[in-house]
């Protein structure tokens, strides 16, 4: 799932739901901006971002909107995010501008799920 826009200007990111040993359950997605899972509740909707590392990242101004497209536990979904953050002397992954020029498709895709 790519991102698409809503009708307010924010993008719709696939997010994954995550439950905890503990049987907590959070919804997880994958900023391509910060590199890293963004945390937010358990329910579908609209969301600030979680943006601290990247201030140019688009997410901040106009935030965006969780869609659930599976789920995973917590130990996979740490697996697959230790994947996607590049190794020492690798090339880092593209990023885009606030306009969206050379956008790829980075949609959160996690070990249990594809979308």
């Amino acid at each position: 799932m790519d991102e698409s826009v809503t009708g307010e200007g924010a993008p719709v990111l696939a997010a994954l739901l995550v439950r905890d040993k503990n049987g907590r359950e959070e919804l997880a997605v994958w900023c391509r901006y910060c590199e890293n899972v963004h945390w937010h509740g358990n329910t579908e909707g609209h969301r600030a971002a979680h943006c601290f590392r990247e201030a140019d990242s688009p997410y901040v101004r106009t935030g965006y909107v969780l869609k659930r497209v599976g789920e995973t536990t917590l130990a996979n979904l740490r697996l697959w995010e230790k994947c996607q953050k590049p190794r020492r002397g690798q090339a880092q992954p593209r990023r885009t501008n606030a306009a969206g020029a050379g956008r790829a498709s980075h949609a959160l895709v996690g070990p249990d799920r594809t979308v």
